[in-house]
């Protein structure tokens, strides 16, 4: 089983669109509510909580489904690099994160299972290269996505680009295929 946790949009059409996708029939979450506007949701992540209520939603949802596979998108990936840091869900036997650009404000942490991080080249707060090789020298599968911005696989995102989304997806389903997942 896969639990997917969105960005500060949420469950939007084309988030869903995106799980059926991957198959498997995941299980999904989002910070707070579904909105089309950025500001508007990262307002709204702020205003209900922000980060730390987002991680203990992440914990609730490993805790209740016990996934083999977490997927996380911008803050949906941070949340679960901050929640699976703890030994405590031995479901989840790898995650994958995607454009979780926060992470750099918690690189002291690593998750209890294997972590595959694929970043966006571009990034408006940080250059991303020197955070992908520090956690590779840890031993972690970190990649940096060429000609990519945060957000490349959200069509409400101004950094969507949809040959990065097909690279992303491509990049997502490998690393199921790989483990038997689809």
């Amino acid at each position: 089983m896969i639990l997917l946790a969105s960005d500060v949009f949420g469950q939007t059409p084309d988030f869903i669109s995106l799980s059926q996708q991957l198959g498997s029939e995941p299980h999904l979450i989002s910070p707070a509510g579904t909105f089309s506007r950025e500001e508007e949701a990262y307002d709204t992540f702020q205003a209900a909580g922000g980060l730390p209520l987002y991680v203990c939603r992440v914990q609730e949802a490993l805790q209740r489904y016990a996934p083999e596979v977490f997927i996380g998108f911008s803050v949906g990936a941070t949340a679960g690099w901050v929640a699976l840091s703890g030994d405590e869900f031995p479901s989840v036997k790898r995650a994958l994160l995607l454009y979780g650009s926060r992470i750099r404000d918690y690189q002291e942490l690593q998750p209890a299972c294997p972590t595959h991080l694929l970043f966006a080249e571009h990034e408006a707060s940080f250059d991303p290269g020197p955070l992908a090789d520090r956690l590779r020298a840890r031993g972690m599968d970190a990649e940096i996505l060429p000609n990519s911005q945060h957000g490349f696989m959200n069509s409400l995102s101004p950094g969507y680009n949809r040959a990065a989304f097909n690279v992303g997806l491509a990049w997502v389903q490998q690393r199921l295929v790989c483990k038997g997942r689809i």
